[in-house]
């Protein structure tokens, strides 16, 4: 090894503690942003009973910081539709794909009856498209809207109860279906906070001792839904739902019937996604 004269060693030491100094400031800077937004959203949360739980189910998840960071999230869905005898009536396959930043893109791809389906939201519209053709009828649209935003707020749970316009309230322990203990926390949303505002109503379920997740009762304006979440698993730091069941309900969540298994495979975060994927055609 080639020894450097005692001046150019001081002189690239000096360097290299100048470089160090700034990518330490850089990084420190990096992580008051993130601590600052954070904190941002947990204020969202109110300072109650309901905001504690929901502050804790999020600690439970993987933490807001660590959520944060994600940059994209892909994942296989199966959806069974079942009918009344219990029996699977019919499946589909979608691959899912997000897009969190700097704005939500949500692309979701399938296959049905012999036809090839997409949705895709760009943030600033949403469409849904067979087998490449845009399909422009009043349904269609709502579908793409509604399935790109449905599916992403699903899947992000818990940590899109700190969007603003959220409104908790605790509405005590509950004993569930399969005989968990849990909190119970109503959730609306304020006028303009999402396309559901004042149409939908959701009753989120949080294990008693660690916070988690676990189920939901759901009043969206023409009927009842209850959601067992059935199996969560961690995925790079965060904890996510993988497998669910969804109920009809009444109004005091009384269960019906089964009407649809969920399972969400191959769970990844931070892939790499170009945004000419999310091109409204």
């Amino acid at each position: 090894m080639r020894i450097l004269p005692f001046r150019s060693g001081i002189f690239l030491l000096i360097i290299f503690l100048v470089i160090s100094c700034k990518n330490s400031e850089k990084k420190e800077g990096n992580i008051e942003k993130q601590v600052a937004k954070d904190s941002s959203q947990l204020d969202n949360l109110p300072k109650n009973e309901a905001g504690n739980i929901v502050k804790e189910s999020i600690e439970h998840a993987g933490g807001l910081e660590n959520w944060n960071n994600k940059k994209t999230l892909t994942y296989t869905k199966t959806i069974q539709f079942v009918n009344e005898n219990g029996e699977v009536e019919r499946e589909i396959k979608q691959l899912h794909e997000y897009k969190f930043k700097p704005e939500l893109k949500v692309k979701i791809t399938w296959e049905e009856d012999g036809d090839k389906y997409s949705i895709i939201n760009d943030s600033q519209q949403a469409k849904k498209y067979k087998n490449g053709v845009a399909l422009e009828d009043e349904e269609s649209l709502n579908s793409a809207w509604n399935s790109s935003f449905g599916s992403q707020y699903v899947m992000c749970m818990p940590f899109k109860l700190t969007d603003p316009g959220t409104v908790l309230k605790y509405e005590g322990i509950d004993t569930l279906k399969n005989g968990k203990v849990v909190h119970a926390v109503k959730t609306t949303y304020e006028k303009g906070a999402g396309s559901a505002a004042g149409k939908h109503t959701w009753t989120y379920y949080f294990d008693k001792d660690s916070y988690e997740l676990v189920g939901n009762f759901l009043n969206y304006g023409d009927g009842y839904s209850y959601i067992q979440n059935e199996k969560i698993e961690e995925k790079d730091g965060i904890r996510v739902n993988t497998a669910r069941k969804s109920f009809k309900a009444n109004s005091i969540n009384d269960i019906t019937e089964l009407t649809t298994n969920y399972r969400n495979e191959d769970v990844q975060f931070d892939l790499k996604m170009d945004d000419s994927m999310f091109e409204i055609k």
